[in-house]
């Protein structure tokens, strides 16, 4: 190839130089180490694998890719592939700005519980909470004072005024229904205890009871205190028939009693025994007058026809 043409801006030849060759030391295993040019070989980098697959879902044991403290986090379980995750990020940063309730924990102090029992609804004080209605049947369970240690309770607990609104009218409603169910007992009481009395007192039970109630009123000339004693005794079997026992005695006192014309089966019986044992009246041949002995055939007859009455099923 021809030399290019000189220009005026062409360097100006420059001198020829004789090359100074300096003799050469002997080779030796160090020099020809020294001199040598090292091999290098190229690292190939490993291309890293993603743990989201071409549809959007994650590879198994995706979560082993994650730095180790986030592994076990709980939170991701909820996430099922990239898509999702995606809106779960979205959501979170929309709730950036808004109202938020942080759960204390078995660390937080009195101070970080309480700010949060009103952060749900707890108000300030005990006395904030509002008390349903109270029936006026249930004024004497739920009193002034139990109310108020109610409130404490619920103010103790966090409880908003929802929920001791809802526990007091669950308390309530089991009061309603214990006092419905000890009606239903009472009054079964009261049909197992007439149902006695009627079968043991037969055509004698309706004076007996009043004999009963007469005495009873007797005893407790105050209304109040005759209604607490016939509460607690009224329906007992046992006085009924006491306090009828007692009235059949003390029926010579007409001013108190008044005279009985009734007798109870046992009392028909007694009476019935009394009679044929009367001396001479079954006796062949007895001196017995024969009016006095019709007049025990008659009255025999009378208290064996009222005996077989109360035999007689209803």
């Amino acid at each position: 190839m021809p030399e290019p043409e000189p220009t005026l801006l062409s360097p100006e030849p420059a001198e020829p130089v004789t090359p100074v060759v300096e003799p050469s030391a002997p080779s030796t295993p160090a020099t020809e180490s020294a001199t040598a040019v090292p091999v290098v070989t190229p690292t190939v980098l490993a291309t890293p694998i993603s743990p989201v697959k071409a549809d959007g879902t994650f590879i198994e044991n995706w979560k082993d890719s994650l730095p180790e403290e986030l592994r076990s986090e709980k939170s991701l379980d909820t996430i099922t592939d990239f898509n999702n995750m995606v809106k779960q990020l979205v959501s979170h940063k929309k709730m950036v700005g808004k109202d938020k309730v942080v759960l204390p924990t078995d660390k937080s102090d009195e101070n970080d519980w309480n700010l949060f029992y009103e952060a749900i609804g707890r108000p300030k004080t005990e006395t904030g909470y509002n008390t349903p209605e109270i029936p006026e049947e249930m004024t004497e369970i739920f009193t002034e004072q139990r109310l108020n240690d109610a409130k404490a309770i619920a103010y103790k607990m966090g409880a908003t005024q929802k929920q001791f609104a809802e526990y007091l009218n669950y308390e309530m409603t089991q009061v309603a229904a214990i006092a419905e169910n000890e009606h239903k007992a009472e009054l079964a009481t009261r049909a197992n205890a007439e149902k006695e009395l009627r079968t043991e007192l037969g055509a004698a039970y309706d004076e007996r009871m009043h004999v009963a109630n007469r005495i009873v009123t007797e005893a407790f000339p105050k209304e109040e205190d005759r209604m607490k004693f016939l509460e607690k005794y009224g329906n007992d079997v046992g006085f009924i028939r006491f306090a009828s026992i007692i009235g059949s005695r003390m029926s010579e006192h007409t001013a108190l009693i008044g005279k009985l014309t009734s007798r109870t089966p046992d009392e028909l019986k007694k009476r019935i025994s009394t009679l044929q044992n009367t001396p001479g009246y079954l006796q062949i041949g007895s001196t017995m007058k024969s009016e006095d002995r019709q007049q025990i055939t008659d009255e025999l007859r009378d208290l064996n026809k009222q005996l077989f009455e109360v035999a007689k099923p209803n």
